[in-house]
């Protein structure tokens, strides 16, 4: 790995060895990518996290943090911010120093001495096709010890609660009949004692389940959104706007309630078998009629879930239409108003909420009839036992080894009361997580789709400079057209290259093949000699600077917008706002780089806008820059502003454009038209040889012409 002027790089061997405890302790391979990315855009901790497939965000460390562990972090000791491990040790932290490998026990001192920075890592999620019960298994996995924990002390909450049976039973035979006060005593101060055990470790039993679930929840969350920004972007286009945010929105709700299911399924039915065994020791035969309630309960418990999963599929597949028609309908509603179509759209729109309302309806009269089901089946199974068991006692008939006394019926009867209330409850638990499954069948499409990004592509290395596109053919959809024929172009390292053409003709086309969005239909694409299409897009991308056609602003200062997530110093982002034009304009700003702007950049000016993507594009010096339709909205003086300063860098530079003052200086300009290269060459060469060239400047730089003969340049 290459050094780099940051805290990481310095640390050398440090980072590595407390990265590997921290991977060992998430059960994820370190694996240290075979180049160092010289872009203070990309620090060496992202890059190796990015190589190990796993995610990494910054956090601060607030008063008394390590009381209560989570995750384990990448701190760093004061003053040298030497890398340390915080490993998670019981309900606080171990810290591992790299340097001497020794692990010692975090407290109130030696937390003094770290950054109040540290960095957290989450796992992903495997590469391949993901299944719900893949998913499943990837939230539970390193939860053992919280599972266990959480297990263990509703185990031992069961069991005292089955001591008030059993008290009940001794009442019964022995306390009452023979006047035992002191027996009585010795009872009641028993199932005192129990019940405040029981308050105790169901208080214990509540924090672990609530640890369990924040771990499984947070967990889920981070790997299921890390792998949605990893899926290709072409596989994404068939999804309107509208359908493909439900589809997104759902993730946070689809992971809370597979944590919550996962949680009542696994102890709703691990301490229902206990009850059930404590049955079985009071009367085998009478235990039929509790495993029979059970099994009727159970059938329409799952009598519901076979008829509402379609209906909750239904009414998901409505609400992601309504929601995309809503969309579309905000957008458009200026054209709307111009057809006078209001009434028509809403008519549309009320059809597809109405029938979302009928599926909604529908659910819910299944689910109720269900829970009333569930509440009569056992008052039907109490009737039951009560019809049976008593004869039997009254006879004293021996059931199995053993006669049934009084007490020891009255004990089976409480214990099966308290059973069935258990089997109640995790049946209606059952139904209300039955969501996440119709919400699993709304985001299946996408975790049917594989990432772009997987370990057997490759590292690029630090990037010359050098493209080609060599006999790259494409189109967007196979019964359609294609967008480019056997196109073929290059760029050598420090090359300023332009790319012009009429509309359509598949400009920005190249571009997204460039950026790895999209996948060539034949032919190939290289960076310095490397197929694109075996290479790691993430850090390809990571390497160019890029201002696509329709780039956003984000809300934020000026200096957030330029800087990113770079290491940029000041002088840097100042330098970058240079050569984008953009000083001045900062200058009459009334609190300068920090002043604020609005999502979207819309208190921004369409120029001033795409002067900060372009400032954006060039503060972390990449070697390769990519501009598509970057400087439509400029002025003419700012246009040769950016114009010099494209001039003035050494770096290969592919830019997509309708301005004659920004080509006019191209080592290279390619023509395209109806998908082929026509013609390339010199700016004058193509005025004087190619006549669609002229007659394209003539139409599209007229107003550029007419501009420059009326600006002095500065």
């Amino acid at each position: 790995m290459e050094a780099q002027d940051t805290d990481f790089a310095r640390a050398g061997d440090s980072l590595l060895v407390a990265l590997g405890a921290i991977g060992r302790s998430l059960g994820v391979k370190i694996t240290v990518p075979s180049f160092k990315t010289i872009s203070p855009s990309v620090e060496t901790l992202e890059a190796i996290a990015q190589a190990s497939g796993i995610r990494t965000r910054r956090v601060l460390l607030t008063t008394d943090w390590w009381r209560q562990s989570q995750s384990p972090l990448l701190g760093f000791l004061l003053p040298d911010n030497q890398p340390v491990a915080l490993l998670p040790s019981g309900r606080t932290y171990e810290i591992l120093n790299p340097l001497s490998r020794q692990r010692t026990l975090l407290t109130a001192q030696t937390a003094q001495n770290l950054t109040p920075i540290a960095y957290m890592f989450y796992p992903t999620l495997p590469e391949e096709i993901i299944t719900l019960r893949g998913l499943w298994q990837f939230a539970l996995k390193g939860c053992n010890r919280e599972l266990a924990q959480a297990i263990v002390v509703g185990v031992m909450a069961v069991l005292l609660g089955m001591l008030t049976p059993q008290a009940f039973g001794l009442i019964i035979d022995y306390a009452i009949p023979n006047t035992n006060r002191g027996l009585l005593a010795q009872i009641s101060l028993g199932l005192f004692a129990a019940s405040f055990g029981l308050a105790m470790f169901q208080l214990a039993q509540n924090i672990a389940i609530l640890r369990l679930r924040t771990h499984v929840l947070s967990k889920t969350q981070a790997a299921i959104w890390d792998r949605l920004l990893k899926l290709p972007v072409s596989e994404l286009r068939p999804y309107p706007i509208g359908a493909l945010y439900d589809r997104i929105s759902v993730v946070g709700q689809m992971g809370e309630r597979l944590s919550n299911l996962t949680i009542q399924l696994v102890f709703g039915g691990v301490l229902s078998l206990l009850y059930l065994g404590l049955l079985l020791i009071y009367s085998p035969t009478l235990t039929v009629i509790a495993i029979a309630t059970i099994a009727s309960a159970s059938s329409v418990v799952l009598g519901a879930v076979y008829f509402l999963q379609p209906l909750m599929a239904e009414q998901q597949r409505f609400k992601a239409n309504s929601l995309a028609f809503a969309l579309q309908l905000t957008r458009g509603i200026g054209q709307l108003r111009i057809a006078a179509a209001e009434e028509r759209a809403f008519g549309f729109w009320e059809r597809q909420y109405n029938q979302q309302l009928k599926l909604i309806l529908a659910q819910q009269i299944l689910q109720d009839r269900s829970r009333l089901f569930q509440q009569i089946i056992p008052t039907l199974g109490l009737i039951a036992l009560l019809g049976w068991g008593i004869p039997l006692v009254q006879s004293s008939l021996p059931l199995g080894s053993r006669p049934l006394s009084t007490g020891t019926f009255l004990a089976f009867y409480v214990a099966f009361g308290a059973l069935m209330g258990g089997v109640v409850s995790l049946g209606n638990n059952i139904l209300d997580g039955l969501g996440a499954v119709a919400l699993w069948q709304q985001v299946k499409p996408l975790f049917s789709l594989r990432p772009e990004i997987y370990s057997s592509q490759s590292d690029p290395g630090k990037l010359r400079g050098y493209l080609k596109f060599d006999q790259v053919s494409f189109r967007y959809d196979s019964g359609r057209a294609l967008v480019l024929n056997r196109v073929t172009l290059e760029a050598q390292p420090g090359e300023f290259v332009a790319i012009v053409g009429t509309p359509g003709s598949g400009k920005s086309t190249l571009v997204r093949l460039l950026l790895g969005f999209e996948v060539p239909e034949s032919g190939a694409i290289y960076y310095d000699g490397q197929d694109l299409s075996r290479l790691n897009p993430a850090t390809v991308r990571s390497q160019l600077g890029v201002v696509l056609q329709h780039g956003r602003i984000y809300q934020g200062t000026i200096l957030e917008n330029i800087a990113g997530r770079t290491l940029a110093s000041m002088d840097e982002v100042w330098a970058a706002a240079s050569m984008a034009g953009l000083v001045d304009e900062i200058n009459r700003m009334p609190m300068g780089l920090h002043t604020v702007v609005s999502e979207g950049g819309i208190n921004l000016s369409g120029g001033l806008q795409q002067q900060l993507l372009i400032a954006r594009a060039l503060v972390s010096q990449p070697q390769i820059i990519i501009f598509d339709e970057a400087t439509n909205s400029l002025d003419y003086r700012t246009q040769q502003i950016v114009a010099r300063s494209l001039e003035q860098l050494k770096i290969t530079r592919i830019v997509i454009a309708h301005h004659a003052s920004v080509i006019r200086n191209a080592d290279r300009i390619y023509l395209l038209d109806g998908g082929h290269v026509v013609q390339q060459g010199h700016f004058t060469e193509l005025m004087q040889e190619q006549e669609l060239f002229r007659k394209m400047f003539k139409n599209m730089f007229k107003d550029q012409v007419s501009d420059s003969a009326g600006e002095t340049e500065p």
